[in-house]
């Protein structure tokens, strides 16, 4: 199963794994939070209609044997830039001969490279979007007497979780037309949610009775909540495991974003996936993981590349509330 010398090639069965992996719904924001738009270059520009244009309602009578009032809008342009990221694990002829499944290491390796990508590709999530001061409204939780931009925190006794992000909804869709259909929440928002008074006094006569994200889903009036749930270790290696969550466990992001990115439909945010770069079979960010021989080092070599960036589109569609929990 060695690769022969000198060969280098798209391995789709551990690709076709690595996918499995990244696609698997559970600890990680970045694959089902913002959408994924496929280009062919590494950087280019989209098109961004200021909504102001089609929100006028402008039209008058016209007169007769006149021609009727002439309204037009404006193109602006974003810019997106994608960059490859990968990591390459090698498999020593020494490890393959001393192992009872010789595809194990394989899979350890294809194991190793996919979990690390998962990690990097939601820090690199956070790090862009699940911060203050990147979208246009940022709010902070505190303890007592909220003021302008702050909110009683969902822990502290009075905080009404519910009537708040209705009021964040509200808010934006006033402002803008499109009342945020997506929330992301800290673990440990999720933690205080599930037994806040207010939110187990809605269900109590529900079916379920227990407190799920679809069930969150309904009570915000979004179409999805997800749960930022993914670890990561920052200790050095060699010293012992620091480990915490990647995204703010204390705060939540709520925003619009489309399922289905198109020239007429707004998102907050978007990945744009340089599919474009690696030929043959790649997932949804460009991705795949190669293999190969290294001869000189006596060892099998494996890549896992993917090619994107992560762009804030419309930083109005978004907002931000930290410490939303103590």
């Amino acid at each position: 199963m060695n690769p022969t010398p000198g060969s280098v090639f798209i391995d789709p069965l551990l690709t076709n794994f690595s996918l499995a992996l990244m696609q698997k719904p559970g600890s990680f924001v970045a694959p089902l939070a913002f959408p994924v738009i496929p280009v062919s270059l590494q950087a280019g520009k989209y098109a961004v209609y200021p909504r102001g244009y089609f929100m006028r309602g402008i039209m008058k009578v016209r007169p007769l044997g006149d021609r009727p009032i002439q309204i037009d809008y404006k193109i602006d342009y974003g810019s997106f830039y994608t960059d490859e990221y990968a990591a390459e694990k090698l498999v020593d002829d020494r490890v393959r001969a001393n192992s009872m499944d010789p595809l194990g290491p394989d899979r350890g390796a294809t194991k190793l490279l996919t979990s690390n990508a998962l990690v990097f590709r939601d820090r690199h999530w956070a790090d862009t979007y699940f911060r203050p001061g990147v979208w246009t409204n940022n709010y902070a939780g505190v303890t007592t007497a909220p003021g302008v931009g702050q909110f009683l925190r969902f822990d502290q006794a009075g905080s009404d979780p519910l009537g708040y992000i209705e009021s964040l909804k509200e808010s934006m869709g006033s402002a803008t037309g499109f009342e945020p259909n997506i929330i992301v929440l800290g673990r440990l928002v999720y933690g205080v949610l599930k037994e806040h008074p207010q939110i187990l006094d809605r269900i109590k006569y529900s079916q379920r009775g227990v407190i799920t994200t679809d069930l969150l889903a309904e009570l915000f009036g979004v179409d999805k909540v997800v749960v930022a749930m993914s670890v990561q270790t920052t200790s050095a290696e060699g010293q012992t495991d620091t480990t915490g969550y990647i995204a703010d466990p204390k705060s939540f992001w709520l925003g619009y974003a489309t399922s289905t990115p198109n020239l007429e439909e707004p998102t907050a945010g978007a990945t744009f996936a340089w599919t474009g770069l690696i030929p043959g079979l790649t997932n949804a960010l460009g991705g795949v993981v190669e293999r190969g021989r290294a001869e000189r080092e006596h060892s099998d070599w494996f890549h896992i590349r993917q090619a994107f960036g992560d762009a804030v589109v419309a930083p109005d569609l978004g907002i931000f509330a930290a410490s939303a929990v103590s």
